[in-house]
């Protein structure tokens, strides 16, 4: 009984182990012309291939697993090789698209198109007060159908382009009487323009909002009118409505009032306010913990008061680039307030135009000549890698960052 037990189990099944291996193996190749492991092609391990009846059937399972596994990854491979070049090729022509089209679309958009479409951007988005330069780009590319950053090149023409249309759409939305807008124009620009204008800030010390609102259409229309408020010192008047104790609507009228003055871009004009003073208040009002409107036209008016070598380094000396980078790393900054702290940081650079990172723009201070401004650039770096730990590790792997700090330390 042994005996008969033993060739039992030794004998062969009724379907042969080699024709099964060869079946099963056969699904498992790749069926493509340019694969060189045809079904009819089948190669089977010596191991299997043995002579009926002399391989047990744990070692032809043995064999047949590890062939198994062997044609599974080999298919796998040559899937993931035929997706990875098809993603290559997908990705090239998506690449050749967008440079196409960027060539085609931005270089035939004229500056009256621009200005068109911007001034309809602005119109629709009149009642975001934190709009920036960026979202009215991003939104126009949008608007033309055209890819992400296609009109990356053009952001001088469109920053043109917002200012003319903001002054265009200052005198139709005017919230004064025209006509009463028109006297108070006449008679700031006339003989008796000192004693008119010392009138009206008296006025709007006193809690009048009409006469801040008078004064500011009346500086936005009037060059004249913002010389005659700047030689009257009204940076230093103003400093009671600036003040944290202020009514937040006080404080945005005057905030607007200056804002009228620096918009016809005379350095004479940011140098007088700069001088009287107005920079500590304006950095107070730049923490987020107050009104949030109010620190996004704070930054604004910082970016529209770098514009001279004199106030940028006032502004820098001043603490405004501490201040800055503060907020822009605070978490509960909104998006909008780091955007235009960021603007108004690369304007105090020097770099109204370039849209770079803020350690790029620290860095590149950090090499400036005066020790000034670069022990102000090296505390803002400070300020970056202490609020955020997670980026300290990269701030060095920044080529500008890296190379001031080696000149800041060589000094």
């Amino acid at each position: 009984p042994l005996r008969r037990a033993t060739a039992a189990a030794n004998a062969p099944l009724h379907t042969p182990p080699i024709q099964a291996n060869a079946v099963l193996l056969s699904k498992l190749h790749c069926p493509h012309s340019h694969c060189s492991r045809r079904p009819d092609r089948v190669t089977i391990p010596s191991r299997v291939a043995r002579k009926r009846g002399t391989g047990s059937l744990k070692e032809n399972s043995a064999d047949l697993l590890q062939e198994i596994t062997l044609q599974r990854s080999s298919k796998l491979d040559i899937v993931a090789g035929q997706r990875e070049h098809v993603g290559r090729i997908r990705h090239s022509v998506e690449a050749s698209r967008k440079i196409t089209v960027m060539a085609v679309d931005t270089d035939c958009l004229s500056s009256d198109e621009l200005h068109e479409a911007v001034k309809g951007i602005l119109v629709a988005r009149a009642s975001d007060a934190a709009l920036t330069p960026k979202d009215v780009r991003l939104a126009l590319e949008r608007q033309l159908g055209v890819p992400k950053d296609a009109l990356h090149t053009r952001r001088g023409d469109i920053l043109k382009a917002i200012e003319s249309s903001m002054k265009e759409l200052k005198v139709s939305s005017s919230e004064v009487d025209p006509a009463e807008l028109k006297e108070t124009i006449a008679m700031l620009e006339g003989e008796c323009a000192a004693e008119v204008a010392n009138r009206l800030i008296v006025a709007a010390l006193d809690g009048k909002s009409s006469a801040l609102v008078l004064l500011a259409e009346a500086c936005a229309a009037s060059e004249t009118i913002s010389r005659t408020l700047c030689a009257a010192r009204i940076g230093r008047k103003l400093h009671a409505l600036l003040g944290r104790e202020a009514p937040a609507q006080q404080t945005a009228l005057a905030l607007r009032l200056l804002s009228a003055i620096c918009s016809h871009r005379n350095a004479q004009f940011s140098e007088t306010l700069l001088k009287d003073g107005l920079l500590p208040q304006l950095l107070v009002l730049l923490d987020t913990t107050g009104a949030a409107e109010n620190a996004l036209r704070v930054a604004a008016l910082m970016h529209a008061l770098a514009d001279s070598r004199a106030s940028r380094f006032r502004l820098i000396h001043g603490g405004a680039l501490r201040c800055l980078t503060r907020a822009v790393v605070e978490p509960t900054s909104s998006g909008s307030l780091k955007e235009h702290c960021l603007q108004a940081a690369a304007s105090i650079a020097g770099r109204p135009d370039d849209e770079v990172s803020l350690p790029s723009l620290l860095g590149d201070l950090c090499a400036e000549k005066l020790p000034g401004t670069q022990s102000e650039a090296v505390a803002a770096l400070t300020i970056l890698a202490e609020k955020q730990p997670q980026v300290r590790g990269r701030l060095l792997s920044v080529t500008e960052v890296r190379a001031g700090l080696e000149i800041a330390a060589a000094d």
